[in-house]
């Protein structure tokens, strides 16, 4: 029998770069944590995601999800949910 693509649940979450215009005009770049509907990003935290655990393997945990965040589009937190493209 063919294996079945795994669906995501409705509601997840997980790590994205984000990226903001501060208004000194530097772009700020982050890894903060994303909530998703359906797919499409929600909302996202406000916090250090790299601190407060209880146990050197939620940290290690936590980093590898944040290495899976480098990997996937930036998300433009000026004109959420899309994705930041950087102008040349």
């Amino acid at each position: 029998m063919p294996q079945r693509k795994k669906e995501r649940p409705f509601h997840y979450w997980n790590y994205r770069v984000i990226t903001t215009l501060h208004p000194s005009g530097e772009r700020l770049f982050s890894v903060t944590e994303v909530h998703y509907e359906n797919g499409i990003p929600q909302g996202s935290a406000d916090k250090n995601i790299m601190q407060g655990f209880s146990s050197l393997k939620e940290l290690i945990w936590t980093n590898n999800r944040i290495k899976e965040a480098l990997k996937k589009p930036i998300l433009d937190g000026d004109n959420w949910p899309n994705e930041w493209i950087e102008e040349k």
